[in-house]
């Protein structure tokens, strides 16, 4: 029976060498060599439309958010750990694409608004702008419908565009031009709606952007498309101790043959629903309520705000759930007949579409127009009770 091997364990070292072992000339051993290991995001979870460099969300199974809270939430729970933002292109793309997707990334985690803006109206299309539309309406529910994700910016896109113009100045109150262009106060109101529901998906994935740290110098590297040849963004986390060679070439040999990737748990982070709410509070006479403070909580969540000129309160990013509004008095709205939801986002397939206050109110007055009989009783029944608060008022002087 032939001798047992013995088995050496070593450890591979990430600059691709591994330790003395203590093995000698003329005996056969086993040796059993573990690579380091670091940890990635998929690249289903972050791929790109054709010659895009923004990282969007949009309509389809894999949210680019998830993967960045199971990033983030790694990197919280492991200190020793660093991060890395590699950008990915395919082979026949320009070969600044892999850094810029990185980078575009990099300034929208970090919140560097007017750098993100900058790159985008250098390098972004508008396909970027309309499957985010695209998203908002079909996800969020948001009136920003587009006809297809054709680059082409068309008659549909400019009312997509000018629909999420309104909806943004409403919600977030602010202020930008409602016309229609992908312009740079535009690429700024997308950076903000989509950082917002960022941060929800990471108070909700128990993290925040405050465990974002590198894993050396900088946190962007761009690859060689020969180490994958697909448009993606990856998401690493490293033990900063295993100081790999990201400065060999091509870009990547230094990584990729040396270490072990392992998948971050994407599958566990929860998806929040969240959405855009749009209340008009009109008087027992159906005029608007301008400029009026309210208290909104919606799930436990609560907001303070003032309606607009036109009796309107709108808030972003707000929980599904039952509505208590309480207005400046402290007393709470009743959600009959006048005063109810315009909108809550999004409808359950195959349901109605929002409730248009304005547009029910007006069609009862035109009802009432056209029925001399009703106008009659109205104005008896208007009658009766003026006369009721004028007996009223002659019974309180008689009481003074």
């Amino acid at each position: 029976m032939p001798p047992e091997r013995p088995i050496v364990h070593v450890d591979l070292r990430a600059d691709g060498t591994i330790a003395r072992t203590g093995l000698t000339t003329g005996e056969h051993s086993l040796l059993v060599v573990h690579r380091p290991r670091v940890h990635t995001s998929e690249p289903a979870w972050t791929a790109y439309l054709a010659r895009s460099v923004l990282l969007l969300p949009r309509v389809g199974p894999h949210h680019p958010w998830a993967p960045v809270v199971a990033w983030l939430r790694h990197l919280q729970q492991h200190l020793d750990h660093g991060g890395l933002v590699v950008g990915h292109r395919e082979a026949e793309e320009p070969p600044e694409f892999a850094a810029l997707r990185a980078r575009a990334l990099l300034h929208f985690l970090r919140d560097e608004q007017s750098a993100w803006v900058a790159l985008a109206s250098a390098h972004g299309r508008v396909q970027d702008t309309q499957a985010y539309l695209d998203y908002l309406h079909r996800v969020c529910g948001w009136d920003t419908a587009v006809q297809s994700i054709s680059d082409a910016a068309d008659a549909a896109t400019a009312r997509a565009v000018e629909a999420f113009q309104r909806t943004y100045n409403r919600a977030f109150r602010a202020d930008i031009y409602e016309d229609g262009v992908i312009g740079e106060q535009t690429l700024g109101a997308v950076f903000e709606v989509a950082k917002a529901e960022l941060v929800y998906w990471l108070e909700l994935g128990g993290t925040s952007l405050d465990a974002l740290r590198p894993y050396a110098g900088d946190l962007e590297w761009a690859v060689d498309p020969a180490y994958d040849g697909r448009p993606w963004t990856q998401l690493l986390a490293l033990p900063a101790a295993d100081r790999y060679d990201l400065a060999r070439e091509p870009a990547g040999a230094g990584l990729y043959p040396i270490a072990r990737q392992l998948p971050l748990p994407v599958a566990d982070v929860p998806a929040p629903v969240r959405h855009v709410l749009e209340i008009r509070v009109l008087d027992e006479w159906g005029e608007p309520l301008p400029h009026l403070a309210y208290e909104l909580t919606v799930a436990g969540e609560t907001r303070f705000g003032e309606t607009d000129e036109h009796g309107l309160l709108a808030e972003p990013m707000m929980p599904p759930g039952d509505i208590v509004l309480r207005l400046a008095d402290g007393a709470p709205v009743l959600f009959h007949d006048l005063y109810q939801p315009r909108g809550v986002f999004p409808l359950a397939a195959g349901g109605e579409p929002p409730h248009d206050l304005e547009d029910e109110f007006h069609a009862r007055d035109d009802d009432d127009d056209d029925d001399d009989d009703d106008d009659d009783e109205t104005s008896d029944e208007l009658g009766d009770d003026d006369d009721g608060w004028g007996a009223l008022a002659e019974d309180g002087a008689r009481a003074d």
